[in-house]
């Protein structure tokens, strides 16, 4: 997604972008990107968004092959990150986060250390049916609940609802009408 605070950023109270404002700047961006390609013959010329495209095949065909755009993700399952020194996380986004190190590739298998993580087994059992405000959402399948790591560092837990709830539930209704009203933009964005 397109903004996220994390880190340092979080200490900064003042000039929070609101999610509706987000979204609407986004979708304006998806409409130029779309307006822009369609004028180059060239598709190698094309501005492609990785992300955009992942999101559109998630609306467009309901296939998931984007680790970041199901439940569970791919964090531990599909994927780990080794920091320099050897530590391992389930994801990129995890390391060097030390509740998230789940082990240590010089003392032990990957394999092993994935078996047996606490970590991993909460994150592979992670799904919006189970989270109060996600469950009855429409959108549910599409924000997944948003990043684990995210929702952790925000909120202490994986199972909440994404800090971004309010942007995904415009950004996604409002890209489904966009791409209605805008019948041949799909082929311009992907």
């Amino acid at each position: 997604m397109p903004f996220w605070v994390q880190g340092m950023g979080k200490e900064i109270d003042d000039d929070v972008v609101e999610p509706e404002y987000l979204a609407d700047k986004y979708l304006e961006l998806i409409a130029w990107i779309a307006d822009h390609n369609r004028k180059i013959e060239d598709r190698n010329d094309h501005i492609k968004m990785l992300v955009l495209s992942k999101e559109l095949e998630a609306l467009h065909t309901f296939k998931r092959s984007f680790m970041c755009l199901r439940c569970p993700c791919g964090a531990g399952i599909n994927m780990v990150d080794v920091s320099i020194n050897g530590d391992i996380y389930p994801c990129e986004e995890m390391n060097e986060i030390a509740e998230f190190k789940i082990g240590n590739i010089r003392t032990h298998s990957i394999m092993d250390v994935l078996n047996n993580s606490k970590v991993v087994k909460e994150l592979s059992e992670r799904n919006p049916d189970n989270i109060e405000d996600c469950s009855v959402c429409a959108w549910k399948r599409h924000c997944q609940s948003g990043c684990a790591n995210k929702n952790y560092q925000n909120f202490g837990s994986f199972e909440t609802k994404s800090e971004k709830c309010q942007f995904y539930k415009k950004y996604f209704e409002n890209l489904i009408w966009y791409l209605d009203s805008n019948r041949d933009a799909l082929k311009y964005l992907v």
